[in-house]
This record gives structure tokens, sequence and C-alpha cells, in this order.
């Protein structure tokens, strides 16, 4: 009878830390798997209010972080890719005034016998450049 009734408390005990400890640790490790796989999307339900539970509020508090980090970046992004345009834009419109002040390999040629044009951006735009009237 003894054994049985230390067999069925062994039992009992399982049930229990299955249901409060295992339990909520995968549910824990759930959550942060898909976090990990960019699912922000997570919040863990607190239920106790022991050191499973703080682990919970830990997890809650560092997504809703995060979420907001990321939000941040995302705005900081767009931010850089307009001014990345707008920059881009500048200097292509730059090249257009570049390009209209040099004068055309037909005039140059006209003008001077043995003559060559070199026009040789590294990016876009052209550095200085020079000619003698």
């Amino acid at each position: 009878i003894s054994s049985l009734i230390v067999s069925l408390l062994g039992i009992l005990l399982g049930l229990w830390l299955a249901k409060n400890i295992s339990k909520p640790v995968l549910q824990l490790r759930e959550a942060a798997g898909k976090v990990e796989n960019g699912d922000l999307d997570q919040s863990l339900i607190l239920k106790s209010k022991d050191e499973i539970g703080d682990l919970f509020v830990a997890f809650n508090s560092m997504v809703s972080q995060l979420n907001l980090t990321t939000n941040e970046l995302v705005e900081q992004k767009d931010l850089v890719e307009e001014k990345n345009k707008s920059m881009t834009d500048s200097i292509s419109y730059a090249k257009r005034i570049q390009e209209a002040i040099l004068p055309s390999i037909d005039t140059i040629s006209e003008s001077f016998n043995d003559s060559f044009v070199m026009y040789m951006p590294k990016d876009i735009v052209s550095g200085d450049f020079y000619w003698k009237k």
C-alpha cells in the first residue's frame, strides 16, 4: 500500500511539475523561437506571480521594446532613402549642367586640328575641368 501511495504521489508531483513548470517554459521557448524568426507579435499571458511569471513579464517587455526599435529603424531607413534619392537627383542635375557647359566634340574639332575630349567622371559628375581660349 505504501508503494502505491508513493507511486501515486510521484505521478501527481510529475503532473503538477508538467503543468506549472514545463508547460510555461515550453510556451516561452516557442514564443522566443517565433521572435527569433521575425514574428514580433508575441505576447505571453501572465498566469502566476512566481519566477516563471517574472520571465513572462520580462519577455513581453523585451518584445515590446524590440517592436519600438524596429519601427524606429524602419522610419530612419525611409528617411535615409529619401535623402539619398534627393542627393542623387541633385547630382544628376549637376551632371546635365556640366555636360551642357562642355563644348561638343565637333566644336573642338573645328577649332583645333589635333584635339580630343576626355570626359571621365568617377561616379556621376566630373571634377574640375579647364580649357584655354
